[in-house]
């Protein structure tokens, strides 16, 4: 556990409210459990995406999975009573069937709801990595709309 994320995480939530795309990045790559922490300390709701969206899409059909997708991530996040929700474990989003950009879906939602989003991917150069370019599911995506803590 660290710390230090807590403490930073903790004094970034103020500046949201300033923010036309409200989500906090935390680039916890190692440790990996801040958010739940955080989640657990602040009773703040925290979704495991991965987990309830395979519930959602099972029995969708492969062509119907991609508008599915959006549609039941973005229901679960919004059916939330907090303004404020951490996600965890999204990796099923970058499926390349599902035709979702993560952060794209994440970028809108944060605009009607706070998020405070693990990241467990790479950072380089001002941009969010997730696989290795010859993995179908690497993606490069600029941080600039985001606050990143790292």
């Amino acid at each position: 556990m660290n710390y230090q994320f807590l403490e930073r995480l903790k004094s970034s939530i103020g500046d949201l409210e300033k923010q036309y795309y409200k989500q906090i990045y935390v680039h916890d790559y190692l440790r990996g459990n801040t958010i739940k922490k955080y989640s657990e300390e602040n009773n703040i709701p925290c979704i495991n995406i991965n987990v309830e969206l395979s519930k959602l899409l099972n029995g969708v059909s492969n062509t119907r999975r991609p508008y599915k997708a959006v549609e039941y991530c973005t229901e679960l996040i919004k059916e939330v009573e907090s303004n404020i929700v951490c996600i965890d474990f999204y990796e099923l989003l970058f499926e390349p069937s599902l035709k979702i950009n993560p952060f794209d879906l994440f970028k809108n939602i944060s605009r009607n709801k706070a998020l405070i989003i693990a990241w467990r991917g790479e950072i380089k150069n001002g941009f969010f990595i997730h696989a290795e370019p010859s993995h179908p599911e690497y993606i490069k995506y600029s941080m600039c709309d985001a606050i990143v803590i790292k």
